[in-house]
This record gives structure tokens, C-alpha cells and sequence, in this order.
């Protein structure tokens, strides 16, 4: 991933933590408790406190982020020669430029599309309509970009199904991933034509909110070329998402 990526990863954490009171798991004379820190104070709950339950999942949740920050800390070391802070200081957050704040993506109900699946291309528990998007659905776990497949969305007066809704908490949004399969089929073609132009009517654009992966019936890109193509999103996201500090 860029090196820009690591940075808005990283910020989205701690601004994710500084959200969140702090909480972690200890043990008292051999008994699971979670500490509460309030300033100078610490409260103790053990599993039998209603507080414990209360407490329980943002405890989890703060692990999971230090943990990860802790990983995307150590690769920082292992690819890239100059010091994180001093770079990530430089950055912040644009407010502008994108159409789908991420706050959309938690309404979107994955799996939405009522159109009938015969194929059997599965990922966990999800079955994918070609090949094609299996690769697609591999290399976003691969790289850890969370997303939902086929979620229903509005575009004007219709209602549409994206392949991919990418969800990118440290930019702030989601963006969209179609997979076109059939584009040396003249009627897919077109249809896929009114599609792009339906995205474009409601103001989410190619290149900003809207991206393509494309084959035909003979030829699909291979697992390196797709990983090429969600690299060059999250390239084009950095550069629209992250801006210097005036």
C-alpha cells in the first residue's frame, strides 16, 4: 500500500481511540476485570458488574485498533526510510472532493441484489457472479479493504446493485467498484454505458467515486493485474483525500 495510505490509516486510528474512553482487559487475583481510566482515576469492573458488559465490546475494539496500528507502525520501519511523525505531520484530511461520505456505507445492506446467482464462486459465505469477481473479492481481503458486495444504492429514479462498495474510514468515504465482465457483447456494453452515465447524473464520477475492472467473455485480468488496479485506487484516493498542511 502507499505511503500516503499509511499515514490517513494511522490518523483514522487515533482519531478512533481519542473517541473512545479508555478501557482494557487485566485480571485481579486470577478474575477478568476491565479497567476504566478517568483521568487520575481507575475504576475496576469485574465480569459480574453490569459496567463489565457495558465496557466489554469498546475494550475489544481498542484493541483491535492498537493492535493494528502497532502492524501498520512496524511496516512503516520495514518500507520506508524516514520517520513517521515527521511525515504524517505534514498531512490532513480534505473535507471536500468526495461525494459518499462514509457514513452512507453503514445503511448499505450488503447482498442486496434479488437477480438469481446459478454460479458457485464463493468466498466465506459470499457467492460471486463470475470469476472475475472472485479475484476482485480476493485481492480487497488481501490488502484489507473492507467492503460490501452488491449493495443496493439510488442513482436518480433507479435503484442499482455496485459490485463492490469499498469502505475507506481513513478517507473519510466509499467508493464504487464495477466489474464488467461481457464488454466485447455489444448489448452489455451499452447497458454498461447507461450505467456509467446514471452514476454520472447523480454526481458520483469516474476515477473519484466510480471505478472500472474490465474483460470480455475470452480474456480476464489476472490476480496482479486486479491488485494493480485496487492499488491505483487507493493511489487516487491519497491524492484527493490527504492535502499538506498550509
Amino acid at each position: 500500500m502507499p505511503k500516503l495510505w499509511y499515514i490517513a490509516r494511522i490518523k483514522w486510528i487515533n482519531d478512533s481511540l481519542s473517541q473512545l474512553p479508555v478501557v482494557k482487559f487485566g485480571v485481579h487475583r486470577d478474575i477478568p476485570i476491565i479497567r476504566l481510566y478517568d483521568g487520575d482515576k481507575q475504576r475496576e469492573y469485574r465480569k459480574t458488574s453490569k459496567h463489565y458488559s457495558e465496557y466489554y465490546g469498546i475494550a475489544v475494539n481498542r484493541e483491535i485498533l492498537l493492535s493494528e496500528k502497532d502492524r501498520l507502525l512496524q511496516d512503516w520501519k520495514r518500507l520506508f526510510n524516514e520517520p513517521y511523525e515527521s511525515l504524517a505531520s505534514q498531512y490532513k484530511l480534505n473535507p471536500n472532493n468526495m461525494a459518499c461520505k462514509i457514513s452512507l456505507s453503514e445503511s448499505l445492506q450488503a447482498n442486496s441484489n434479488s437477480y438469481k446467482n446459478d454460479n458457485e464462486y464463493f468466498l466465506d459465505t459470499d457467492n460471486y457472479r463470475s470469476r472475475i469477481e472472485l479475484r476482485v473479492a480476493e485481492a480487497l481481503e488481501e490488502f484489507g479493504i473492507n467492503f460490501k458486495y452488491e449493495a443496493k444504492i439510488s442513482l436518480g429514479t433507479n435503484t442499482r446493485c455496485p459490485d463492490f462498495t469499498l469502505l475507506f474510514p481513513e478517507f473519510g468515504c466509499c467508493v464504487f467498484l464495477e466489474v464488467l465482465g461481457k464488454m466485447n457483447e455489444n448489448s452489455y456494453a451499452f447497458s454498461r454505458g447507461t450505467l456509467i452515465a446514471e452514476y454520472s447524473t447523480s454526481n458520483l464520477l469516474l476515477g473519484r467515486d466510480v471505478y472500472l475492472i474490465c474483460g470480455t467473455n475470452n480474456y480476464i485480468p489476472n490476480i496482479n493485474l486486479i491488485k494493480m488496479d485496487i492499488i491505483n485506487i487507493v493511489n487516487r484516493l491519497c491524492e484527493m483525500r490527504l492535502v499538506k498542511n498550509t
